[in-house]
C-alpha cells in the first residue's frame, strides 16, 4: 500500500488498487416455452458479496483504467402458472464475473477527492433454469400425459439446463476518498444477458425454454490503493 501520499498529492488515481463490495440486484427473467405453454417473468431481488482488482492511469482530471470483479451471487425466483394448460419456471443465479473499462473525471465533492465515472465491458453469469408443467402442492406427484414428474418444494419442476451467458454491463458511479489510501465507492450498473435457450431435460428434452435475463444492481464498496 503506498502510505506515502500527501494532501497534495491525494487526488491521484493511478496505479493498482482492489477492494470489497456489497451489490443489491434485480434479476427480471422472461421465460417462454417452444411448445406454446404460457410465459410469465420471474424477478429475484438479493443482496451478496464480491472482491475487484483495477489499475488505472491518469492524465491531468481524466482517469482511464481496467477492473475485474467477482461476485458470489445466490439468488432464485420462480413463477406457477395455472390454466388449462399450466406451466411454472425458476431461475437461479449462482456467481457472476465482470470485466470493464473504467473512464472517469478527478474532481471534487466539498473539499472531499471524487472520482465520477463511468464502466463498460462484459459481465459473464452462471445461471440455472428450470421449467414445466406447473404442481398444485409442493412436492407432490402430478400426472401430465401419462408421465408422473416429481415437483421440488417450490411446485416448480426439476426439468433444467445450466448456462453462463456473457452480458453486456454498463455503469454509473462515484469514487470518494475517505483518506490517503482509502476510498468509498457507489454505483448503479445494468446488465443485458441476451437470451439463453436449451431443453427441459430429462422429462421434455424435446421442448425449449428460452429465457430473456436483464439485471439492475446498485453496489457500495471499499476501495483500497496500493
Amino acid at each position: 500500500m503506498n502510505s506515502g501520499r500527501t494532501a497534495a498529492s491525494a487526488q491521484d488515481r493511478g496505479g493498482l488498487y482492489g477492494g470489497l463490495t456489497l451489490s443489491m440486484s434485480n434479476v427480471t427473467a422472461d421465460h417462454s416455452f417452444s411448445n406454446g405453454a404460457p410465459s410469465d417473468t420471474v424477478t429475484l431481488t438479493d443482496g451478496w458479496p464480491g472482491l475487484f482488482l483495477g489499475y488505472n492511469i491518469q492524465r491531468g482530471n481524466l482517469v482511464f483504467g481496467a477492473e475485474l470483479e467477482c461476485q458470489s451471487a445466490s439468488g432464485s425466483g420462480s413463477y406457477e402458472y395455472y390454466s388449462n394448460i399450466t406451466s411454472a419456471g425458476e431461475t437461479r443465479l449462482k456467481e457472476q464475473m465482470s470485466m470493464r473499462a473504467i473512464m472517469g473525471y478527478s474532481g471534487r465533492i466539498g473539499r472531499a477527492d471524487t472520482l465520477f465515472y463511468g464502466a463498460l465491458g462484459a459481465t459473464r453469469g452462471s445461471f440455472e433454469f428450470r421449467g414445466g408443467p406447473a404442481s398444485f402442492g409442493g412436492g407432490e406427484l402430478v400426472l401430465v400425459e401419462e408421465m408422473t414428474l416429481l415437483h421440488d418444494h417450490a411446485g416448480v419442476p426439476e426439468n433444467r439446463y445450466d448456462q453462463t451467458p456473457n452480458g453486456i454491463s454498463f455503469g454509473l458511479g462515484i469514487d470518494t476518498r475517505l483518506s490517503d489510501a482509502m476510498a468509498l465507492r457507489a454505483e448503479y450498473r445494468q446488465t443485458d444477458f441476451g437470451e439463453s435457450d436449451g431443453s427441459l431435460a430429462p422429462m421434455f428434452s424435446g421442448v425449449s425454454m428460452p429465457v430473456k435475463v436483464r439485471q439492475s444492481q446498485f453496489t457500495l464498496g471499499l476501495r483500497m490503493d496500493f
